[in-house]
C-alpha cells in the first residue's frame, strides 16, 4: 500500500513538474501573434484571468475539506492517477502543435534567457504561460474532481451545487481567456473518457477478483 502511494505521488509530481517546466522553458515562436478567432471569447463576457484560478483553488479546497477521508482513499487514488495520465497526454499535445496564445498577457521565455528550473516561482508570478493551450489543465481538474465528488456524495443538493459550480468554473476559463474554447471542450471530453475508462477497468478487476475467489472456494 505504501509503495503504491509512493509511486502514485512520485508519478503525479514528476508529470506535473514536467508540464510546468516545458510550458515555462520551451520557446514559443508565436507568443506575439494575435489570438485566434474564438466564438466563446466573442459571446461570453470577459473577466479577470485570476477568476478561473480562484474558482479552481476554492474547488480543490472544498474537495479536500469535504472528501479527504480514509474511507475515500481508493477514489482519491483513482483521481490522482487520472490526472497524472491526462497531464502526460497534455504534455505531448501542447508541445507538438503551437498556436498563438489566447491572450497577450502571458509568460514566454526569451531565447537569450537561461532555463528556469524553479518553475513554481514563474507560475505564481504569472499563472498564464503562452504555450500550454491544448488542452486545458483547469478543465481537467474541474472535470475529474466533479466526477469523483459525484461518486462520493450522497446529497442530491450537494450534487446540484457541484454541477452549477463546475459549469460556472469551466465557463470562467473561457471568460478569462486563459484557454481557447476548444481547449476547454477537448479537456472536458478527454477527462470524462479517461475517468470512465478507469471506472470500467476497476469494475472489471473487481469482478475478476470475485470470480477467482469463487474458484478457490470450489
Amino acid at each position: 500500500m505504501i509503495n503504491n502511494w509512493y509511486l502514485l505521488i512520485l508519478s503525479f509530481s514528476f508529470i506535473s513538474y514536467m508540464n510546468s517546466f516545458i510550458a515555462v522553458n520551451m520557446i514559443d515562436p508565436m507568443h506575439t501573434s494575435p489570438a485566434l478567432s474564438d466564438m466563446g471569447f466573442y459571446y461570453l463576457p470577459r473577466v479577470s484571468q485570476t477568476i478561473p484560478n480562484i474558482y479552481l483553488l476554492s474547488y480543490c479546497c472544498y474537495f479536500i475539506m469535504r472528501f479527504m477521508k480514509s474511507r475515500n482513499w481508493d477514489k482519491i487514488k483513482n483521481l490522482i492517477w487520472n490526472i497524472t495520465v491526462l497531464f502526460l497526454i497534455r504534455l505531448i499535445t501542447f508541445s507538438v502543435t503551437i498556436v498563438p496564445p489566447s491572450t497577450m498577457n502571458c509568460y514566454s521565455r526569451n531565447e537569450t534567457e537561461s532555463i528556469v528550473f524553479n518553475t513554481l516561482k514563474i507560475i505564481i508570478q504569472n499563472d498564464n504561460t503562452c504555450l500550454d493551450n491544448m488542452f486545458s489543465g483547469h478543465a481537467t481538474y474541474f472535470t475529474i474532481m466533479y466526477l469523483t465528488m459525484l461518486d462520493l456524495s450522497d446529497s442530491r443538493y450537494e450534487k446540484i451545487f457541484l454541477s452549477i459550480y463546475t459549469i460556472v468554473g469551466i465557463l470562467s476559463i473561457i471568460c478569462g481567456h486563459i484557454h481557447y474554447s476548444v481547449d476547454v471542450i477537448v479537456g472536458v471530453v478527454i477527462s470524462y473518457l479517461i475517468f470512465e475508462n478507469a471506472r470500467l477497468r476497476n469494475m472489471y478487476l473487481f469482478m475478476l477478483d470475485l470470480y477467482l475467489e469463487d474458484q478457490k472456494m470450489h
